[in-house]
């Protein structure tokens, strides 16, 4: 598996960080890793953020935003989902 070769990463840490990514990335996720990077002072391409997350370059700042905003995609859609559930119990 690419992360464990790219980043020494565990096993089970890989295979979470992998589908977290796969699953809760939101559409658009490299404009927003791009304009929050350029906030921080860094200049990236969207097109090499999709390259760090396709695992073909390394980059660890870039791979920890996308782990960030995909966990923080992930707490929306699930607190989405228990909302569409209370509203339609009752």
């Amino acid at each position: 598996m690419k992360l464990i070769e790219l980043y020494s990463m565990q096993m089970h840490t890989a295979i979470t960080v992998d589908e977290l990514l796969k699953q809760h990335l939101p559409h658009g996720y490299s404009v927003i890793i791009a304009a929050t990077l350029k906030k921080k002072g860094r200049k990236v391409s969207t097109a090499f953020v999709r390259s760090v997350k396709a695992l073909i370059y390394q980059d660890l700042q870039i791979l920890n935003l996308l782990i960030e905003l995909a966990k923080t995609h992930k707490a929306y859609a699930e607190a989405e989902q228990k909302k569409l559930e209370r509203l339609t119990s009752k």
